[in-house]
């Protein structure tokens, strides 16, 4: 049996303004009625396991707070708006292709700016290369003269490429 709305509010409560789930029917003895559902993942994921039809399965929360609100599984990644993994409030949550939900991450270079890094070749000594990745191709926006220029062409690329998506 796989999972469907109607098994997931069967065994889950969810609050939509929290993002939190508990249990109204715990699949073991060790967990009661009302306590908080799942568990945090070394990388920031909440992970719930649940027992439908005899068989336990594990689920990532923000994938069964789609379910539960929208009816229906995603059908593309969910990406959370704030960067937060475990904040799987509904309104934090958007459908997103592989590519836009891998913009919108807080993760910068060794210079500490986003889209930006040193140019090793030895006629731009001392230069700053912005890029933006581009589907699976690392796509190069120019050379500046220093990290913050770099950093600013980096921001408008990203911004024209993926939108709302773009976190600069």
């Amino acid at each position: 049996m796989s999972m469907d709305q109607k098994a997931l509010r069967e065994i889950l409560a969810y609050d939509a303004g929290t993002g939190v789930f508990t249990w109204l029917a715990p699949g073991t003895n060790r967990v009661k009625v009302g306590a908080v559902a799942g568990s945090l993942m070394p990388a920031g994921y909440i992970r719930v396991s649940v027992t439908i039809g005899g068989k336990r399965k594990r689920y990532m929360a923000h994938v069964l707070a789609w379910l539960y609100v929208h009816g229906e599984m995603p059908s593309k990644f969910l990406d959370h708006k704030d960067c937060d993994r475990s904040n799987n409030r509904i309104g934090n949550l958007r459908e997103a292709t592989r590519s836009q939900n891998a913009m919108n991450t807080k993760r910068a270079g060794a210079i500490g700016l986003k889209g930006v890094s040193v140019d090793k070749h030895m006629k731009r000594r001392k230069r700053f290369r912005a890029s933006i990745k581009d589907g699976d191709r690392l796509r190069t926006i120019g050379h500046f003269a220093t990290p913050q220029e770099a950093h600013a062409a980096y921001a408008k690329a990203a911004t024209a490429a993926f939108g709302e998506f773009a976190r600069p």
